[in-house]
């Protein structure tokens, strides 16, 4: 229980303007409200004690402010909370929750649990029984706190046990490696590699993706399978990504996000320690400070008036063009503009402004999530870009999760990002204008790990309803024009199959075991008996009309779009003197270089794939790509080896839009697992 004092300087549980006042004591572990609405003065009093939940990742959004109506400026102070306590339905309340009339009720584990399932609105209706285990499993080590009545709840009542429930459930996904390269014989400048750079073992892969060849020599040691757990014996789980290097101020971009985040994360032990004791430990050296190191040139100090009026006091952004850090001249043919975006909130990086400082968040475009800013410019980016597209679009993405508001049979899903949808009416609006248009999405074949798990089954699941959800757009538009959805919107996914006379010395597998979808280890037979495995497709990249690119760390789903869940951080880039009808700058380049990998050296000589948006076009890479999964499905290899490595995905299609199994390939060849996938009792936001 929290036993309230009159506090000398506060009226009403905020600070009175001209007295500092003193701050209560408050047994370790308590949560009190704050003051309130409007941004005036501290939210909350400082609490001696340890802090509950704390973390270094990102945060999420704190609770609902329940506000009575009818009341503006501040919400009320203790005495009021007081006396309301002591009215009768007021006191029955209290006394069930275990506490006594008069004083704060407290609160368990699984109320607390519940507490923090209405917090989030969306949710309100949703909330499924699954999610109450998961979060009653998530606090089983968390006191019981002592807390207001939910009627009068202020944002950081629940703060600290939300930012346990956003550091457990979600991720710091951000990939980026920053190192000083030269740029003359005197100096030298910051570069940035970005896209889905996981640094860790089995990462490591080349083109022709090999599965069993090469175990004791070029991949001894690193043999990684998640689908088969520690077999080292093959087939390895051969890795398809994209990255970029980046040079110029756009590195700097880059660079700015590490300081921002570093400081985020040294802030606890600052709190704790104070800054002497870890000055040296968690220092960030100003870069200004090494000579031989290009940096950013600082923009002219203004005068506190003017810096008022444009609202550019206080920050660190400096939006103005930094010509010394450029790599090529302007009139160079090869130049690129580049521009960084994040999925990010305040919870993450410091320097974020607060979400009622409005003038600072539209200059920023930021967005308020309840009590945070939140950055979302990645989703921003895939929008603005799909909706300028004009011949095709083509996208390799780990996940394909959105639109679910107008999924097929399940809407009550949280997937509201819009780059599904909006692909899905881009084609749309090109075929009613009778304009040649082509939209190629290349995904892994299941997510990683076992496919016939819960979670790979639901994510399956969203990502069939995603696909039926924009074929049946598609459909819709060619209703009475004629023409299946395939011939403008394909899925694809990658794979490989080794002719057993590639097998080599020491690489000669006994005779499979009877398929046993219960135990991996038939599974794993059976892939090498058939020696065959999927491609993972790791990728988080878009290409439109050859002359305009997005790589980075954002998968295509709401974990990655929605800025206040995991962290992200991409580029887009092009190269101005390579735009038009048909661009062949190194963005066309960058595709074809990929589709060679794809489909084989032997289709990229074909003059169709220089026009992705063509008719002709797609019926090559359809064609293709029907062959290689007809000879990756079937029981032997007969049919030939692969040509490149895309295959359809295993779905079929139907004039109206709906998504059915592929007749004889309902399940995952030698691993199981519907390809459709099913939904479970898991918490929908966690496989979003």
């Amino acid at each position: 229980r929290v036993r309230r004092q009159a506090v000398p300087g506060r009226a009403r549980g905020g600070r009175r303007a001209g007295g500092r006042g003193r701050r209560p004591r408050v047994p370790a572990g308590a949560v009190l409200g704050g003051p309130v609405h409007g941004g005036a003065g501290r939210a909350a009093p400082r609490v001696r004690g340890r802090v509950v939940g704390a973390h270094h990742g990102p945060a999420h959004p704190g609770g609902h402010v329940a506000r009575d109506g009818g009341q503006g400026g501040r919400a009320g102070g203790a005495g009021r909370r007081a006396r309301g306590a002591h009215e009768p339905r007021r006191a029955a309340q209290v006394q069930v929750a275990g506490g006594r009339p008069g004083a704060p009720p407290r609160l368990g584990r699984q109320d607390l649990a519940q507490q923090l399932l209405r917090e989030d609105e969306r949710r309100d209706a949703n909330a499924r029984r699954g999610d109450e285990e998961v979060l009653q499993a998530l606090f089983s080590d968390l006191r019981s706190v002592a807390a207001l009545p939910k009627q009068q709840a202020r944002p950081r009542q629940t703060k600290a046990a939300a930012v346990q429930v956003v550091g457990t459930l979600y991720t710091h996904h951000q990939k980026c490696v920053l190192v000083d390269t030269p740029a003359s014989e005197s100096t030298r400048r910051i570069t940035a590699f970005l896209g889905g750079l996981d640094l860790c073992a089995g990462r490591y892969d080349t083109p022709s993706h090999r599965l069993f060849r090469d175990l004791q020599t070029v991949f001894h040691g690193d043999v990684y399978n998640p689908t088969f757990g520690g077999d080292v014996n093959g087939p390895r789980q051969p890795w398809h990504d994209l990255h970029c290097r980046l040079d110029g101020p756009a590195a700097y971009d880059i660079l700015k996000n590490f300081e921002q985040r570093w400081r985020k994360a040294t802030k606890l032990r600052e709190m704790f320690g104070g800054k002497a004791a870890h000055r040296k430990d968690d220092a960030l050296l100003k870069l200004e400070r090494i000579p031989w190191i290009l940096s950013p040139t600082k923009p002219k100090q203004q005068p506190p008036s003017a810096a008022a009026d444009t609202g550019a006091a206080d920050h660190d952004d400096d939006e103005r063009d930094q010509p010394a850090l450029h790599v090529l001249p302007d009139g160079d043919p090869e130049r690129w503009h580049a521009q960084v975006f994040r999925s990010v909130d305040a919870g993450s990086v410091k320097r974020f402004p607060r979400p009622w400082e409005r003038a600072e968040m539209a200059r920023r475009h930021l967005v308020g999530d309840k009590n945070l800013a939140v950055e979302r410019s990645i989703h921003a980016a895939y929008v603005a870009a799909i909706r300028s597209a004009e011949r095709f679009v083509y996208v390799e993405n780990q996940y394909f999760i959105g639109g679910s508001y107008a999924w097929p049979s399940y809407r009550n899903g949280g997937a509201c990002n819009l780059v599904p949808m909006e692909i899905a009416l881009k084609v749309a609006s090109k075929v009613r204008a009778g304009e040649p248009f082509a939209a190629y999405v290349v995904l892994p074949m299941w997510p990683e790990g076992n496919p016939g798990s819960g979670p790979a089954q639901e994510i399956l699941f969203w990502q069939n309803q995603t696909m039926e959800m924009m074929y049946s757009v598609v459909a819709a538009a060619l209703e009475g024009k004629g023409g299946h959805p395939q011939e403008h919107l394909n899925f694809y996914c990658l794979g490989n199959r080794e002719p057993a006379e590639d097998a080599g010395d020491g690489n000669k597998w006994a005779p499979a075991d009877p398929l046993d979808d219960a135990t991996t280890s038939s599974a794993a037979a059976h892939a090498r008996r058939h020696r065959r495995f999927m491609v993972y497709v790791h990728s988080k990249g878009m290409i439109v009309d050859d002359e305009y690119v997005i790589i980075g760390s954002a998968n295509i789903n709401q974990r990655s779009l929605a800025g206040s869940r995991d962290t992200e951080i991409a580029v887009g880039a092009y190269q101005p003197d390579h735009t038009g009808a048909c661009p062949r700058g190194k963005v066309h380049g960058y595709r074809m270089s990929l589709w060679e990998e794809h489909l084989g050296k032997e289709a990229v000589r074909r003059p169709e794939v220089l026009r992705p948006e063509s008719p002709r076009c797609v019926k090559l890479v359809n064609r293709i790509a029907r062959d290689n999964w007809r000879r990756y499905a079937a029981d032997d290899d007969k049919l030939g080896p692969l040509q490149g490595h895309l295959l359809r995905y295993p779905v079929h299609v139907r004039a109206d839009g709906r998504v059915e199994p592929l007749p004889g390939n309902e399940l995952f060849p030698d691993v199981g697992g519907r390809v459709v996938g099913a939904p479970n009792n898991l918490p929908d936001y966690l496989t979003m």
